[in-house]
């Protein structure tokens, strides 16, 4: 309530300016108006709350066992069996990229698709790129009043995220009763991967505008001094870009354990790739604001001009982008206050 209120304060007050200037107006004949093609440059008008250093993120989550296969033992068959086994162990086939593990317990909390990370790594890096501009035409209906109609787009923000992890998953998982025991055996092969992705966002704010400008020297042939106010429609548009890869691994799922030393890039195959695109759009709001609109005009065709508007609320989305880590918060604001410059050419004589 209280930004309409000052929109409408603003707007009272840049009315009174007419006033001060009406003195200008009675004696001098008014000048002869004709439609212009105006382009501004706008100040800074987007932004978000986000900050990458916060989400990065580096995990190993087998860092404290001797190697990965304690810790699946551990992780997987000791807790998946609510620590009640009476025996567990990982069987690495070095031949082959397989692995099987095997449980003698009462229960088995996990199924077949259950993802165990061994490590995982999230990095961010936001930019801006391009410049915010507004481009229109401003079409007069009489020696003082006249209708800009404006086109607007906002710089463009750029989310890069990276992310990798390195998992086993379990592909299948058979039981096996024990005769007269409340036991049974769970049997699984297990299989590792490793997955890259590199994502980018985009966002932009579009729409349209129109103004009702009124000229306070309308006797002058060099400047223009317009008090306007107007609605603005428009949007944040959000652009995603994303590229997956998928690695296997060879001759075996721990090269660490068989090949300790090595590097696991020399273990890793490309068994597939993805690309994923998606456009969406926030929904269209309805923004008012009142300005002032100054030109000068040094020749009759050239003029320079400086915008400054107030709008009675901001533009905001808020998004809930997803990653091998979890879902994180993303925000974009259109700016409530804007200050542009630009240059107009017109086709009066």
């Amino acid at each position: 309530m209280k930004k309409v209120k000052r929109i409408f304060i603003t707007t009272f007050a840049l009315f009174l300016l007419q006033f001060m200037f009406m003195n200008l107006n009675l004696m001098a004949k008014g000048k002869s108006k004709k439609p212009s093609l105006e382009f501004y440059l706008s100040n800074h008008y987007l932004s978000t709350s986000f900050e990458p250093e916060d989400m990065n993120r580096a995990m190993n989550h087998a860092e404290p066992y001797d190697n990965l296969a304690l810790y699946l033992i551990d992780y997987m068959l000791f807790r998946g069996s609510g620590w009640d086994a009476l025996e567990g162990r990982i069987c690495i086939n070095t031949e082959q990229p397989i692995a099987r593990g095997r449980v003698l317990s009462k229960s088995f909390s996990y199924k077949p698709g259950d993802v165990f990370p061994f490590s995982q790594e999230r990095s961010f890096a936001l930019s801006k790129s391009g410049m915010p501009f507004q481009a229109g035409v401003s079409i007069p209906f009489s020696s003082k009043w006249s209708v800009a109609l404006n086109y607007y787009q906002s710089e463009k923000y750029s989310l890069e995220l990276a992310e990798a992890q390195d998992d086993v998953t379990i592909k299948s998982l058979e039981r096996f009763p024990e005769p007269n025991s409340e036991y049974s055996w769970w049997e699984m092969q297990l299989q590792r991967n490793y997955e890259k992705r590199n994502s980018t966002y985009s966002f932009r704010n579009i729409g349209a505008e129109v103004a009702v400008r009124h000229d306070l020297l309308g006797s002058s042939q060099k400047m223009s001094l317009s008090p306007e106010v107007g609605v603005s429609l428009g949007f944040l548009k959000r652009k995603l870009n994303k590229e997956i890869e998928y690695y296997g691994y060879r001759p075996t799922l721990f090269p660490e354990i068989v090949f300790p030393g090595s590097l696991l890039d020399d273990y890793r195959d490309l068994n597939d790739t993805k690309d994923f695109r998606e456009d969406s759009t926030s929904k269209l709001r309805t923004r008012f604001f009142a300005g002032l609109n100054l030109h000068f005009y040094p020749v009759n065709f050239l003029g320079f001009s400086c915008t400054a508007r107030i709008y009675n609320n901001k533009l905001k989305a808020e998004y809930s982008e997803s990653s091998l880590l979890g879902d994180f918060p993303f925000d974009m604001k259109a700016s409530q206050f804007l200050v542009s410059i630009g240059i107009t050419l017109s086709f009066s004589q």
